[in-house]
């Protein structure tokens, strides 16, 4: 490589980092401008509510991924009952106290 081509990449590669500033710049101005807009439309008096309903938001997401392992869990373990045409467990005392859970008076 000649002298002239290391300077066009040096300069290339000054270009490109300057592009991905300016593109990292614009994206932070339109994540910032659809925050406001977000927490103005919701009713948040600031973005600090918004963040904290968010993050409470994901926590009960977590929840209801943790559900969904333990009905799969059950579901796996049914078995189809041919003669009379219903599913099966042998898990009937787990699968009721997972049940109860969501009962609207729960006991426990």
């Amino acid at each position: 490589m000649n002298h002239t081509e290391i300077l066009a990449k040096e300069k290339l590669k000054v270009q490109e980092a300057k592009i991905k500033a300016k593109r990292k710049q614009i994206k932070q101005k339109e994540l910032f401008s659809l925050a406001k807009l977000y927490c103005k439309k919701e009713g948040f008096k600031t973005s600090a509510d918004a963040l904290a309903f968010l993050e409470s938001s994901k926590k009960s997401h977590s929840v209801n991924d943790e559900i969904l392992v333990s009905l799969r869990k059950f579901a796996d373990e049914l078995v189809w009952q041919e003669n009379g045409a219903y599913w099966c467990t042998n898990d009937v005392k787990g699968l009721t106290q997972f049940m109860a859970r969501f009962r609207s008076e729960n006991v426990n």
